[in-house]
C-alpha cells in the first residue's frame, strides 16, 4: 500500500510532465509549414493595428463594452456577412493584443462543410483529435472545432506574446498577489 506521501510525490511529478508533453505536441516545429498559410484575413494582416484594420474593414464593430482595464489586455471587433475560403455569410471576430491583430475567428454556420473548405485550401491537417483539427506551422496556425465548425487563424508569435501578457496579468491580480488590487468594500 502506498503512503499518502508516495501518492503526492507521484501526482506532483505527473502534473509538470503532462504540461511539458502538451507543450511539445502543440509547439510549432522549426521549418514546418502547410499550404497557403494565412497571413490574416483579406488585406487585414496579422500585426496590424486596430486603425489599420478599420481602414480595410470600416464596418467592423467593437464587441461588447470594454473597461479601460480589459481594453489594456484585449480588444475585440466583429464583422458580419463575410466570405472566407468560399464560405459565405460568416461572422468574423478579430482579436487584438490590444494593439496588434493576432487572431481571427470565423463562424460560418453549421450547415456548411467547413472541414472540406479548409482541406481544399490548406491541405490535410497536421494534427487531429476527436474534437479538433489543426494546420500548424512555425508562423501560423489554423484550428477547427469539428463539432461547432468554428475555425480560427492566428499568428503563433503574436498569440504567444498575448498569452504571456495575460498570464502575467492573472498572476499579479490574484488575491494575495503583491500587485493585486484591493477588493471593494461590501456595503452593509
Amino acid at each position: 500500500m502506498m503512503s499518502s506521501r508516495g501518492r503526492s510525490r507521484s501526482s506532483a511529478t505527473f502534473g509538470p510532465l503532462l504540461v511539458i508533453a502538451t507543450l511539445v505536441l502543440l509547439a510549432p516545429r522549426q521549418g514546418f509549414s502547410f499550404e497557403n498559410e494565412p497571413r490574416g484575413f483579406g488585406k487585414a494582416l496579422f500585426g496590424m493595428s486596430v486603425d489599420e484594420v478599420k481602414a480595410v474593414f470600416p464596418k467592423m464593430q467593437p464587441f461588447g463594452k470594454s473597461t479601460p482595464e480589459s481594453a489594456a489586455l484585449l480588444v475585440v471587433y466583429t464583422l458580419d456577412n463575410q466570405t472566407v475560403l468560399g464560405l459565405k455569410r460568416c461572422k468574423v471576430v478579430m482579436r487584438f493584443d490590444p494593439n496588434r491583430l493576432y487572431e481571427i475567428e470565423f463562424n460560418c454556420g453549421s450547415g456548411v462543410n467547413v472541414p472540406a473548405a479548409l482541406q481544399k485550401h490548406f491541405g490535410g491537417p497536421t494534427q487531429t483529435d476527436a474534437r479538433d483539427a489543426f494546420w500548424q506551422s512555425e508562423r501560423t496556425q489554423v484550428s477547427l472545432n469539428t463539432k461547432s465548425r468554428q475555425f480560427a487563424f492566428f499568428d503563433q508569435k503574436l498569440n504567444f506574446g498575448f498569452q504571456q501578457h495575460l498570464a502575467q496579468y492573472v498572476r499579479t491580480h490574484q488575491p494575495g498577489a503583491a500587485n493585486a488590487p484591493t477588493p471593494a468594500a461590501t456595503p452593509e
